[in-house]
């Protein structure tokens, strides 16, 4: 009866995905396993949910937060950029401005019979309005309207959060900290409903039980699955481009 906004994402992406992970608990590939990629992630997390003060990360943090991620003494000043990147963003200084910061703060929303849980990287008030800030590493989509359209349910769900408190407002800002694009959703208490609606429109399919492959390859979803090769249907494009 508990489902993250990560395993809605991967649901939404590609149902039996989520069920050879989540509900099967197949082997991840190693493709999956211990990507460099996600390392550097985990070591800005860390440095990020330090950075209460305005002003650059000490040495001393960016080593310790890359040697505890397992990312070698090379990595420190790519580390660096990108902690100073989201830190001179507009998204930082309303933090900064904020009246009360949470970070890493759990939630947990009750809806239609299914609890939506996780982490959110940054939760800000200032009054009644609420603002979410979520880090990305890596060089996210190739467009603003694919980063739109990738992070939309990941905005969803924090706004709910955030609307379940009682926030009049909630602007939900994912910045990528490598690239600093920034991508922005505002709502609104009375969208609420359409929210709820939409998370509700994907928690019913699962309890359906309805959990069928996706209907083409998508490199991200496939190459990491447990599934693809062997139990899915779905394989990988021809040199020609055909399935």
């Amino acid at each position: 009866a508990t489902v993250s906004y990560t395993g809605l994402s991967r649901y939404a992406s590609c149902p039996y995905r989520y069920y050879a992970t989540a509900i099967a608990r197949l082997p991840a590939p190693p493709a999956a396993i211990g990507t460099d990629a996600r390392a550097f992630g985990v070591a800005a997390h860390r440095v990020l949910e330090r950075c209460s003060t305005p002003g650059r990360p000490s040495d001393e943090l960016l080593k310790a937060a890359a040697a505890g991620a397992g990312l070698g003494a090379t990595d420190v000043s790519r580390l660096r950029a990108a902690v100073e990147t989201f830190l001179g963003s507009k998204v930082a200084a309303d933090i900064l401005a904020a009246e009360r910061v949470m970070r890493e703060a759990p939630i947990a929303v009750p809806i239609g019979g299914v609890v939506l849980a996780g982490t959110v990287d940054v939760i800000a008030w200032r009054g009644d309005e609420v603002l979410i800030a979520d880090y990305k590493t890596g060089r996210g989509a190739p467009d603003d309207e694919a980063a739109r359209e990738r992070y939309r349910l990941q905005a969803t769900c924090y706004a709910l959060a955030a609307l379940a408190t009682g926030a009049a407002s909630a602007r939900v800002a994912f910045v990528e900290i490598e690239t600093g694009r920034e991508v922005e959703y505002a709502f609104r208490a009375p969208d609420r409903p359409m929210l709820e609606g939409a998370v509700s429109a994907l928690t019913d399919r699962m309890r359906a039980g309805e959990y069928a492959p996706r209907g083409t390859y998508e490199r991200d979803s496939c190459e990491t699955c447990p599934a693809f090769g062997s139990l899915c249907p779905v394989t990988r494009p021809t040199a020609g481009g055909a399935d």
